[in-house]
């Protein structure tokens, strides 16, 4: 493939005033050097922010849709048999884009629907693979105080050990059965075959819920360890957000596990929640 030819679609949503400024701050050269095609969706009010001698697409939202509707609306305007799904607190390796059009026939060659990158965290070292299927012990296992002991054994600790992920386990590509959705590439036909983002998640849990339907099709997910990214979590969850989450995490679990599942899980956390809470309470 000629890189002078070379196209890919590129969806970020917006909705911050400060996450937009800083990624299109960080990211100008970028895309301005790149054949990247950028479709906006703006779930808020940012179109000064974008540089207007980029390659992009503009939509407006009349009120914010939350992520997955926001997704599927660019979806439309997708030209590319591949195209990719940012966060807008995404930085960019500088290479990024000239390594990603080396391995897009790889990646055709093995069928790999959707792949995930190397995400680096200024927040953790978490690279949100998963190593299994996604399922309700692995919400368990994520609100409990385990992965918290489990951290104290790992080398160079910083935190918190992910969802059956393994420290050492992120440093090989390798197919899996999910990602970290802060950048997804996606291909797509497979995209519009499992209908799109579920739109009933406003915020968290839609990619989730995807991998879950590409896995039940079969559609191959692949970790590539080599194309490097930093997912700049420079603001912090508002009330609002946490709220959304949990909400997506509600629906997320009786459609994926029934009822009385959901409803199990839901009444766990709340109990893990209170106590989590007196134990900040006591150690301030």
């Amino acid at each position: 493939m000629d890189e002078k030819k070379f196209k890919l679609n590129l969806i970020v949503v917006l909705y911050e005033k400060k996450k937009a400024e800083k990624f299109f701050h960080n990211n100008y050269f970028i895309f301005k050097n790149s054949g990247v095609s950028l479709l906006i969706v703006d779930n808020g009010e940012n179109k000064e922010y974008i540089p207007k001698d980029l390659n992009f697409f503009y939509i407006k939202t009349s009120q914010n849709t939350g992520y997955g509707k926001a997704v599927n609306l660019a979806f439309k305007y997708v030209e590319s048999d591949y195209f990719l799904i940012s966060n807008d607190d995404i930085i960019f390796e500088k290479n990024f884009f000239s390594k990603l059009l080396k391995k897009l026939n790889f990646y055709r060659e093995n069928e790999f629907k959707l792949v995930g990158f190397n995400v680096f965290s200024n927040k953790s070292f978490k690279k949100g693979i998963q190593r299994k299927y996604y399922d309700y012990f692995v919400i368990l296992y994520h609100f409990s105080f385990l992965p918290f002991f489990l951290s104290i054994f790992e080398k160079n600790n910083n935190g918190y050990v992910g969802v059956w992920e393994g420290i050492h386990f992120y440093k090989s590509s390798k197919e899996v059965y999910g990602v970290n959705g802060a950048l997804m590439l996606v291909e797509k036909k497979s995209f519009e075959g499992v209908k799109m983002f579920d739109e009933n998640y406003f915020l968290t849990y839609e990619e989730t819920d995807l991998f879950i339907r590409f896995k039940k099709r079969n559609y191959k997910i692949y970790y590539d360890s080599s194309l490097k990214i930093l997912h700049d979590h420079s603001i912090s969850a508002s009330k609002e957000s946490t709220r959304y989450s949990f909400s997506s995490m509600d629906y997320f679990l009786k459609k994926n596990y029934g009822k009385k599942i959901g409803f199990l899980v839901k009444i766990y956390l709340k109990i893990f929640l209170f106590l989590k809470g007196l134990l900040k309470l006591k150690t301030e």
